[in-house]
């Protein structure tokens, strides 16, 4: 499996948001050490997120849901689930057949606390590339419609990234997806 392409884009959106997230993380750098059990020394609080994946060959946009800290025993620990999708558009085919493709992903995955607002994630994707297509053809009747078929490509893939929750309730994060082998770019409410 080799490794993919990183562009200079890629490089530079990631190190201005690493830029912009260290002047807030700086005043965090105490790690709060309750033991496990004890009451959570930080209100639980859950991400709603929308991301942008900017793939090669088009763009995904998707929703995350992240809860963080729920539990007192594991209090660092957290787990998100996302849905993205990036429409549908029309294939050209011999007349009178009809196609149309659609591209979606799932995502699911854990969170892990290493300072106060800043958060590392990991967890796995499936994109699904669809195409819907029909010859055009039908059965000898007055209401007869195309028969159409389906053939579905599924690609598995993991991701990584760094997510910040910012004062005034604004949640940022950049990763990377292996499954869209794109950036993710992340801005939500928490």
């Amino acid at each position: 499996m080799s490794l993919p392409q990183v562009t200079m884009r890629n490089w530079i959106l990631l190190l201005t948001c690493g830029a912009l997230m260290l002047p807030a993380a700086s005043a965090n750098w105490r790690i709060d050490e309750t033991p496990r059990g004890a009451q959570l020394s930080r209100v639980p609080y859950v991400i709603l997120a929308a991301d942008h994946f900017n793939m090669a060959d088009g763009e995904l946009w998707g929703i995350t849901l992240a809860p963080h800290h729920f539990d007192p025993n594991y209090p660092e620990w957290g787990y998100y689930g996302g849905f993205a999708w990036g429409g549908s558009s029309n294939v050209t085919t011999e007349a009178p057949g009809r196609a149309k493709t659609s591209r979606y992903m799932g995502r699911f995955g854990l969170s892990y606390r290493m300072l106060a607002d800043l958060s590392l994630y990991g967890g796995v994707a499936r994109l699904t590339d669809e195409l819907k297509s029909t010859d055009g053809t039908s059965q000898y009747c007055t209401e007869c419609e195309p028969v159409w078929r389906t053939e579905k490509d599924h690609r598995w893939g993991a991701e990584a990234g760094v997510r910040y929750a910012l004062p005034g309730n604004i949640a940022i994060g950049i990763g990377y997806n292996w499954a869209t082998d794109s950036m993710i770019l992340t801005l939500g409410l928490h």
